[in-house]
Protein backbone atom coordinates (compact mmCIF):
# COMPACT_ATOMS: atom_id res chain seq x y z
CA UNK A 1 0.00 0.00 0.00
CA UNK A 2 3.12 2.06 0.93
CA UNK A 3 4.32 1.68 -2.61
CA UNK A 4 1.19 2.56 -4.26
CA UNK A 5 0.56 5.57 -2.46
CA UNK A 6 4.02 6.41 -2.96
CA UNK A 7 3.62 6.17 -6.73
CA UNK A 8 0.04 7.72 -6.93
CA UNK A 9 1.39 11.15 -5.44
CA UNK A 10 4.60 11.47 -8.08
CA UNK A 11 1.75 13.76 -9.83
CA UNK A 12 -0.39 15.44 -7.43
CA UNK A 13 -2.11 14.29 -4.06
CA UNK A 14 -3.76 10.95 -3.66
CA UNK A 15 -6.97 11.46 -5.28
CA UNK A 16 -10.55 10.02 -4.00
CA UNK A 17 -10.68 7.55 -7.39
CA UNK A 18 -6.67 6.34 -6.33
CA UNK A 19 -7.81 6.33 -2.61
CA UNK A 20 -10.89 3.80 -3.67
CA UNK A 21 -8.76 1.79 -6.32
CA UNK A 22 -6.24 1.11 -3.75
CA UNK A 23 -8.91 -0.40 -1.33
CA UNK A 24 -10.33 -2.46 -4.01
CA UNK A 25 -7.52 -3.37 -5.37
CA UNK A 26 -5.93 -4.72 -1.88
CA UNK A 27 -9.26 -5.89 -0.30
CA UNK A 28 -9.18 -8.41 -3.72
CA UNK A 29 -5.68 -9.04 -3.81
CA UNK A 30 -5.57 -9.84 -0.23
CA UNK A 31 -9.08 -11.59 0.63
CA UNK A 32 -9.54 -9.07 3.09
CA UNK A 33 -12.52 -6.83 4.36
CA UNK A 34 -13.14 -3.34 3.49
CA UNK A 35 -12.20 -1.81 6.60
CA UNK A 36 -9.14 -4.06 6.66
CA UNK A 37 -8.13 -2.55 3.29
CA UNK A 38 -9.19 1.06 4.43
CA UNK A 39 -6.61 0.34 7.58
CA UNK A 40 -3.99 -0.63 5.38
CA UNK A 41 -4.16 2.46 3.22
CA UNK A 42 -4.26 4.21 6.06
CA UNK A 43 -0.77 2.76 7.20
CA UNK A 44 0.30 3.10 3.40
CA UNK A 45 -0.27 6.87 3.56
CA UNK A 46 1.88 6.60 6.93
CA UNK A 47 4.63 4.24 5.61
CA UNK A 48 5.04 6.05 2.56
CA UNK A 49 5.68 9.84 4.46
CA UNK A 50 7.94 8.08 6.76
CA UNK A 51 10.49 8.02 3.83
CA UNK A 52 11.21 11.39 2.77
CA UNK A 53 10.30 10.94 -0.80
CA UNK A 54 8.19 8.51 -3.04
CA UNK A 55 11.07 7.98 -4.81
CA UNK A 56 12.71 6.72 -1.70
CA UNK A 57 9.50 4.97 -0.49
CA UNK A 58 9.36 3.38 -3.58
CA UNK A 59 13.13 1.98 -3.16
CA UNK A 60 13.07 1.36 0.22
CA UNK A 61 9.62 -0.54 0.64
CA UNK A 62 10.72 -2.48 -3.00
CA UNK A 63 13.41 -3.98 -0.99
CA UNK A 64 11.18 -4.97 2.20
CA UNK A 65 8.33 -6.62 0.29
CA UNK A 66 10.92 -8.48 -2.17
CA UNK A 67 12.55 -10.26 1.10
CA UNK A 68 9.55 -10.06 3.40
CA UNK A 69 7.40 -11.92 0.26
CA UNK A 70 9.69 -12.93 -2.70
CA UNK A 71 9.76 -12.35 -6.07
CA UNK A 72 6.22 -13.80 -6.61
CA UNK A 73 4.93 -10.64 -5.30
CA UNK A 74 6.12 -8.60 -7.93
CA UNK A 75 3.12 -9.38 -10.52
CA UNK A 76 0.66 -8.25 -7.81
CA UNK A 77 2.55 -5.36 -6.68
CA UNK A 78 3.05 -4.25 -10.17
CA UNK A 79 -0.83 -4.67 -11.29
CA UNK A 80 -1.86 -2.96 -7.70
CA UNK A 81 0.59 0.01 -8.70
CA UNK A 82 -0.82 0.67 -12.17
CA UNK A 83 -4.48 0.54 -11.37
CA UNK A 84 -4.14 2.81 -8.74
CA UNK A 85 -1.62 5.10 -10.53
CA UNK A 86 -4.41 5.14 -13.39
CA UNK A 87 -7.55 5.57 -10.97
CA UNK A 88 -9.89 7.97 -13.11
CA UNK A 89 -8.17 7.90 -16.66
CA UNK A 90 -4.99 9.04 -15.99
CA UNK A 91 -2.23 8.15 -17.80
CA UNK A 92 1.20 7.23 -15.98
CA UNK A 93 3.93 9.77 -16.12
CA UNK A 94 7.34 9.18 -16.37
CA UNK A 95 7.83 9.57 -12.35
CA UNK A 96 5.54 6.71 -12.10
CA UNK A 97 6.78 4.82 -15.19
CA UNK A 98 10.50 4.84 -13.63
CA UNK A 99 9.32 3.93 -10.24
CA UNK A 100 7.53 0.93 -12.00
CA UNK A 101 11.03 -0.15 -13.21
CA UNK A 102 12.34 0.35 -9.68
CA UNK A 103 9.74 -1.95 -8.72
CA UNK A 104 10.46 -4.72 -11.21
CA UNK A 105 13.81 -4.27 -11.09
CA UNK A 106 14.03 -4.99 -7.02
CA UNK A 107 11.19 -7.95 -7.72
CA UNK A 108 13.61 -9.28 -10.05
CA UNK A 109 10.82 -8.84 -12.94
CA UNK A 110 13.30 -6.92 -14.97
Amino acid sequence: AGIAVAVATMDAPISQAEIAALTRTTQETFDITEREALDMVSFGRWVSDQCGTNEEAVRRLSKVVAKQAGPEAGPDLVRIVTEVATAGGAALGEDEQDALATIQRTLGMA
